[in-house]
């Protein structure tokens, strides 16, 4: 990263990614009604396939139950992380109005003992 460049942190622009990615996860975790043919009763077939879609049915209902438990998770974590972006944000700014610099193009920061140049 160049010390030209002044990056700051776009809150909203986070939140409505992690929102965007729990509706996505909660839209693949719904089911799909029709998805699978009506076996109706008669033929050794029709009873197979009644057997097979019952099987199938539950085991979508279990997928759905687990593609739906993320999505508060990462709106958590999404705002978790936000938080801990702008106030590190805020820290370093800080920081820098302590040394008395400016974001500059030009302006080299000694890096702190043990830690990295910016």
């Amino acid at each position: 990263m160049a010390a030209d460049k002044i990056i700051k942190v776009q809150p909203p622009s986070l939140a409505q990614a992690g929102a965007a990615v729990a509706q996505t996860a909660g839209q693949a975790a719904a089911p799909h009604p029709g998805g699978l043919p009506v076996a109706s009763a008669g033929s050794p077939a029709d009873g197979a396939l009644a057997g097979f879609a019952a099987g199938i049915t539950t085991q979508s209902a279990a997928m759905a139950s687990q593609a739906a438990r993320p999505g508060p998770a990462i709106q958590a974590t999404t705002q978790a992380g936000i938080t801990d972006l702008v106030g590190a944000d805020e820290q370093n700014a800080e920081e820098i109005r302590a040394l008395g610099l400016q974001a500059a193009p030009g302006v080299t920061v000694p890096p702190a003992p043990g830690g990295l140049s910016v």
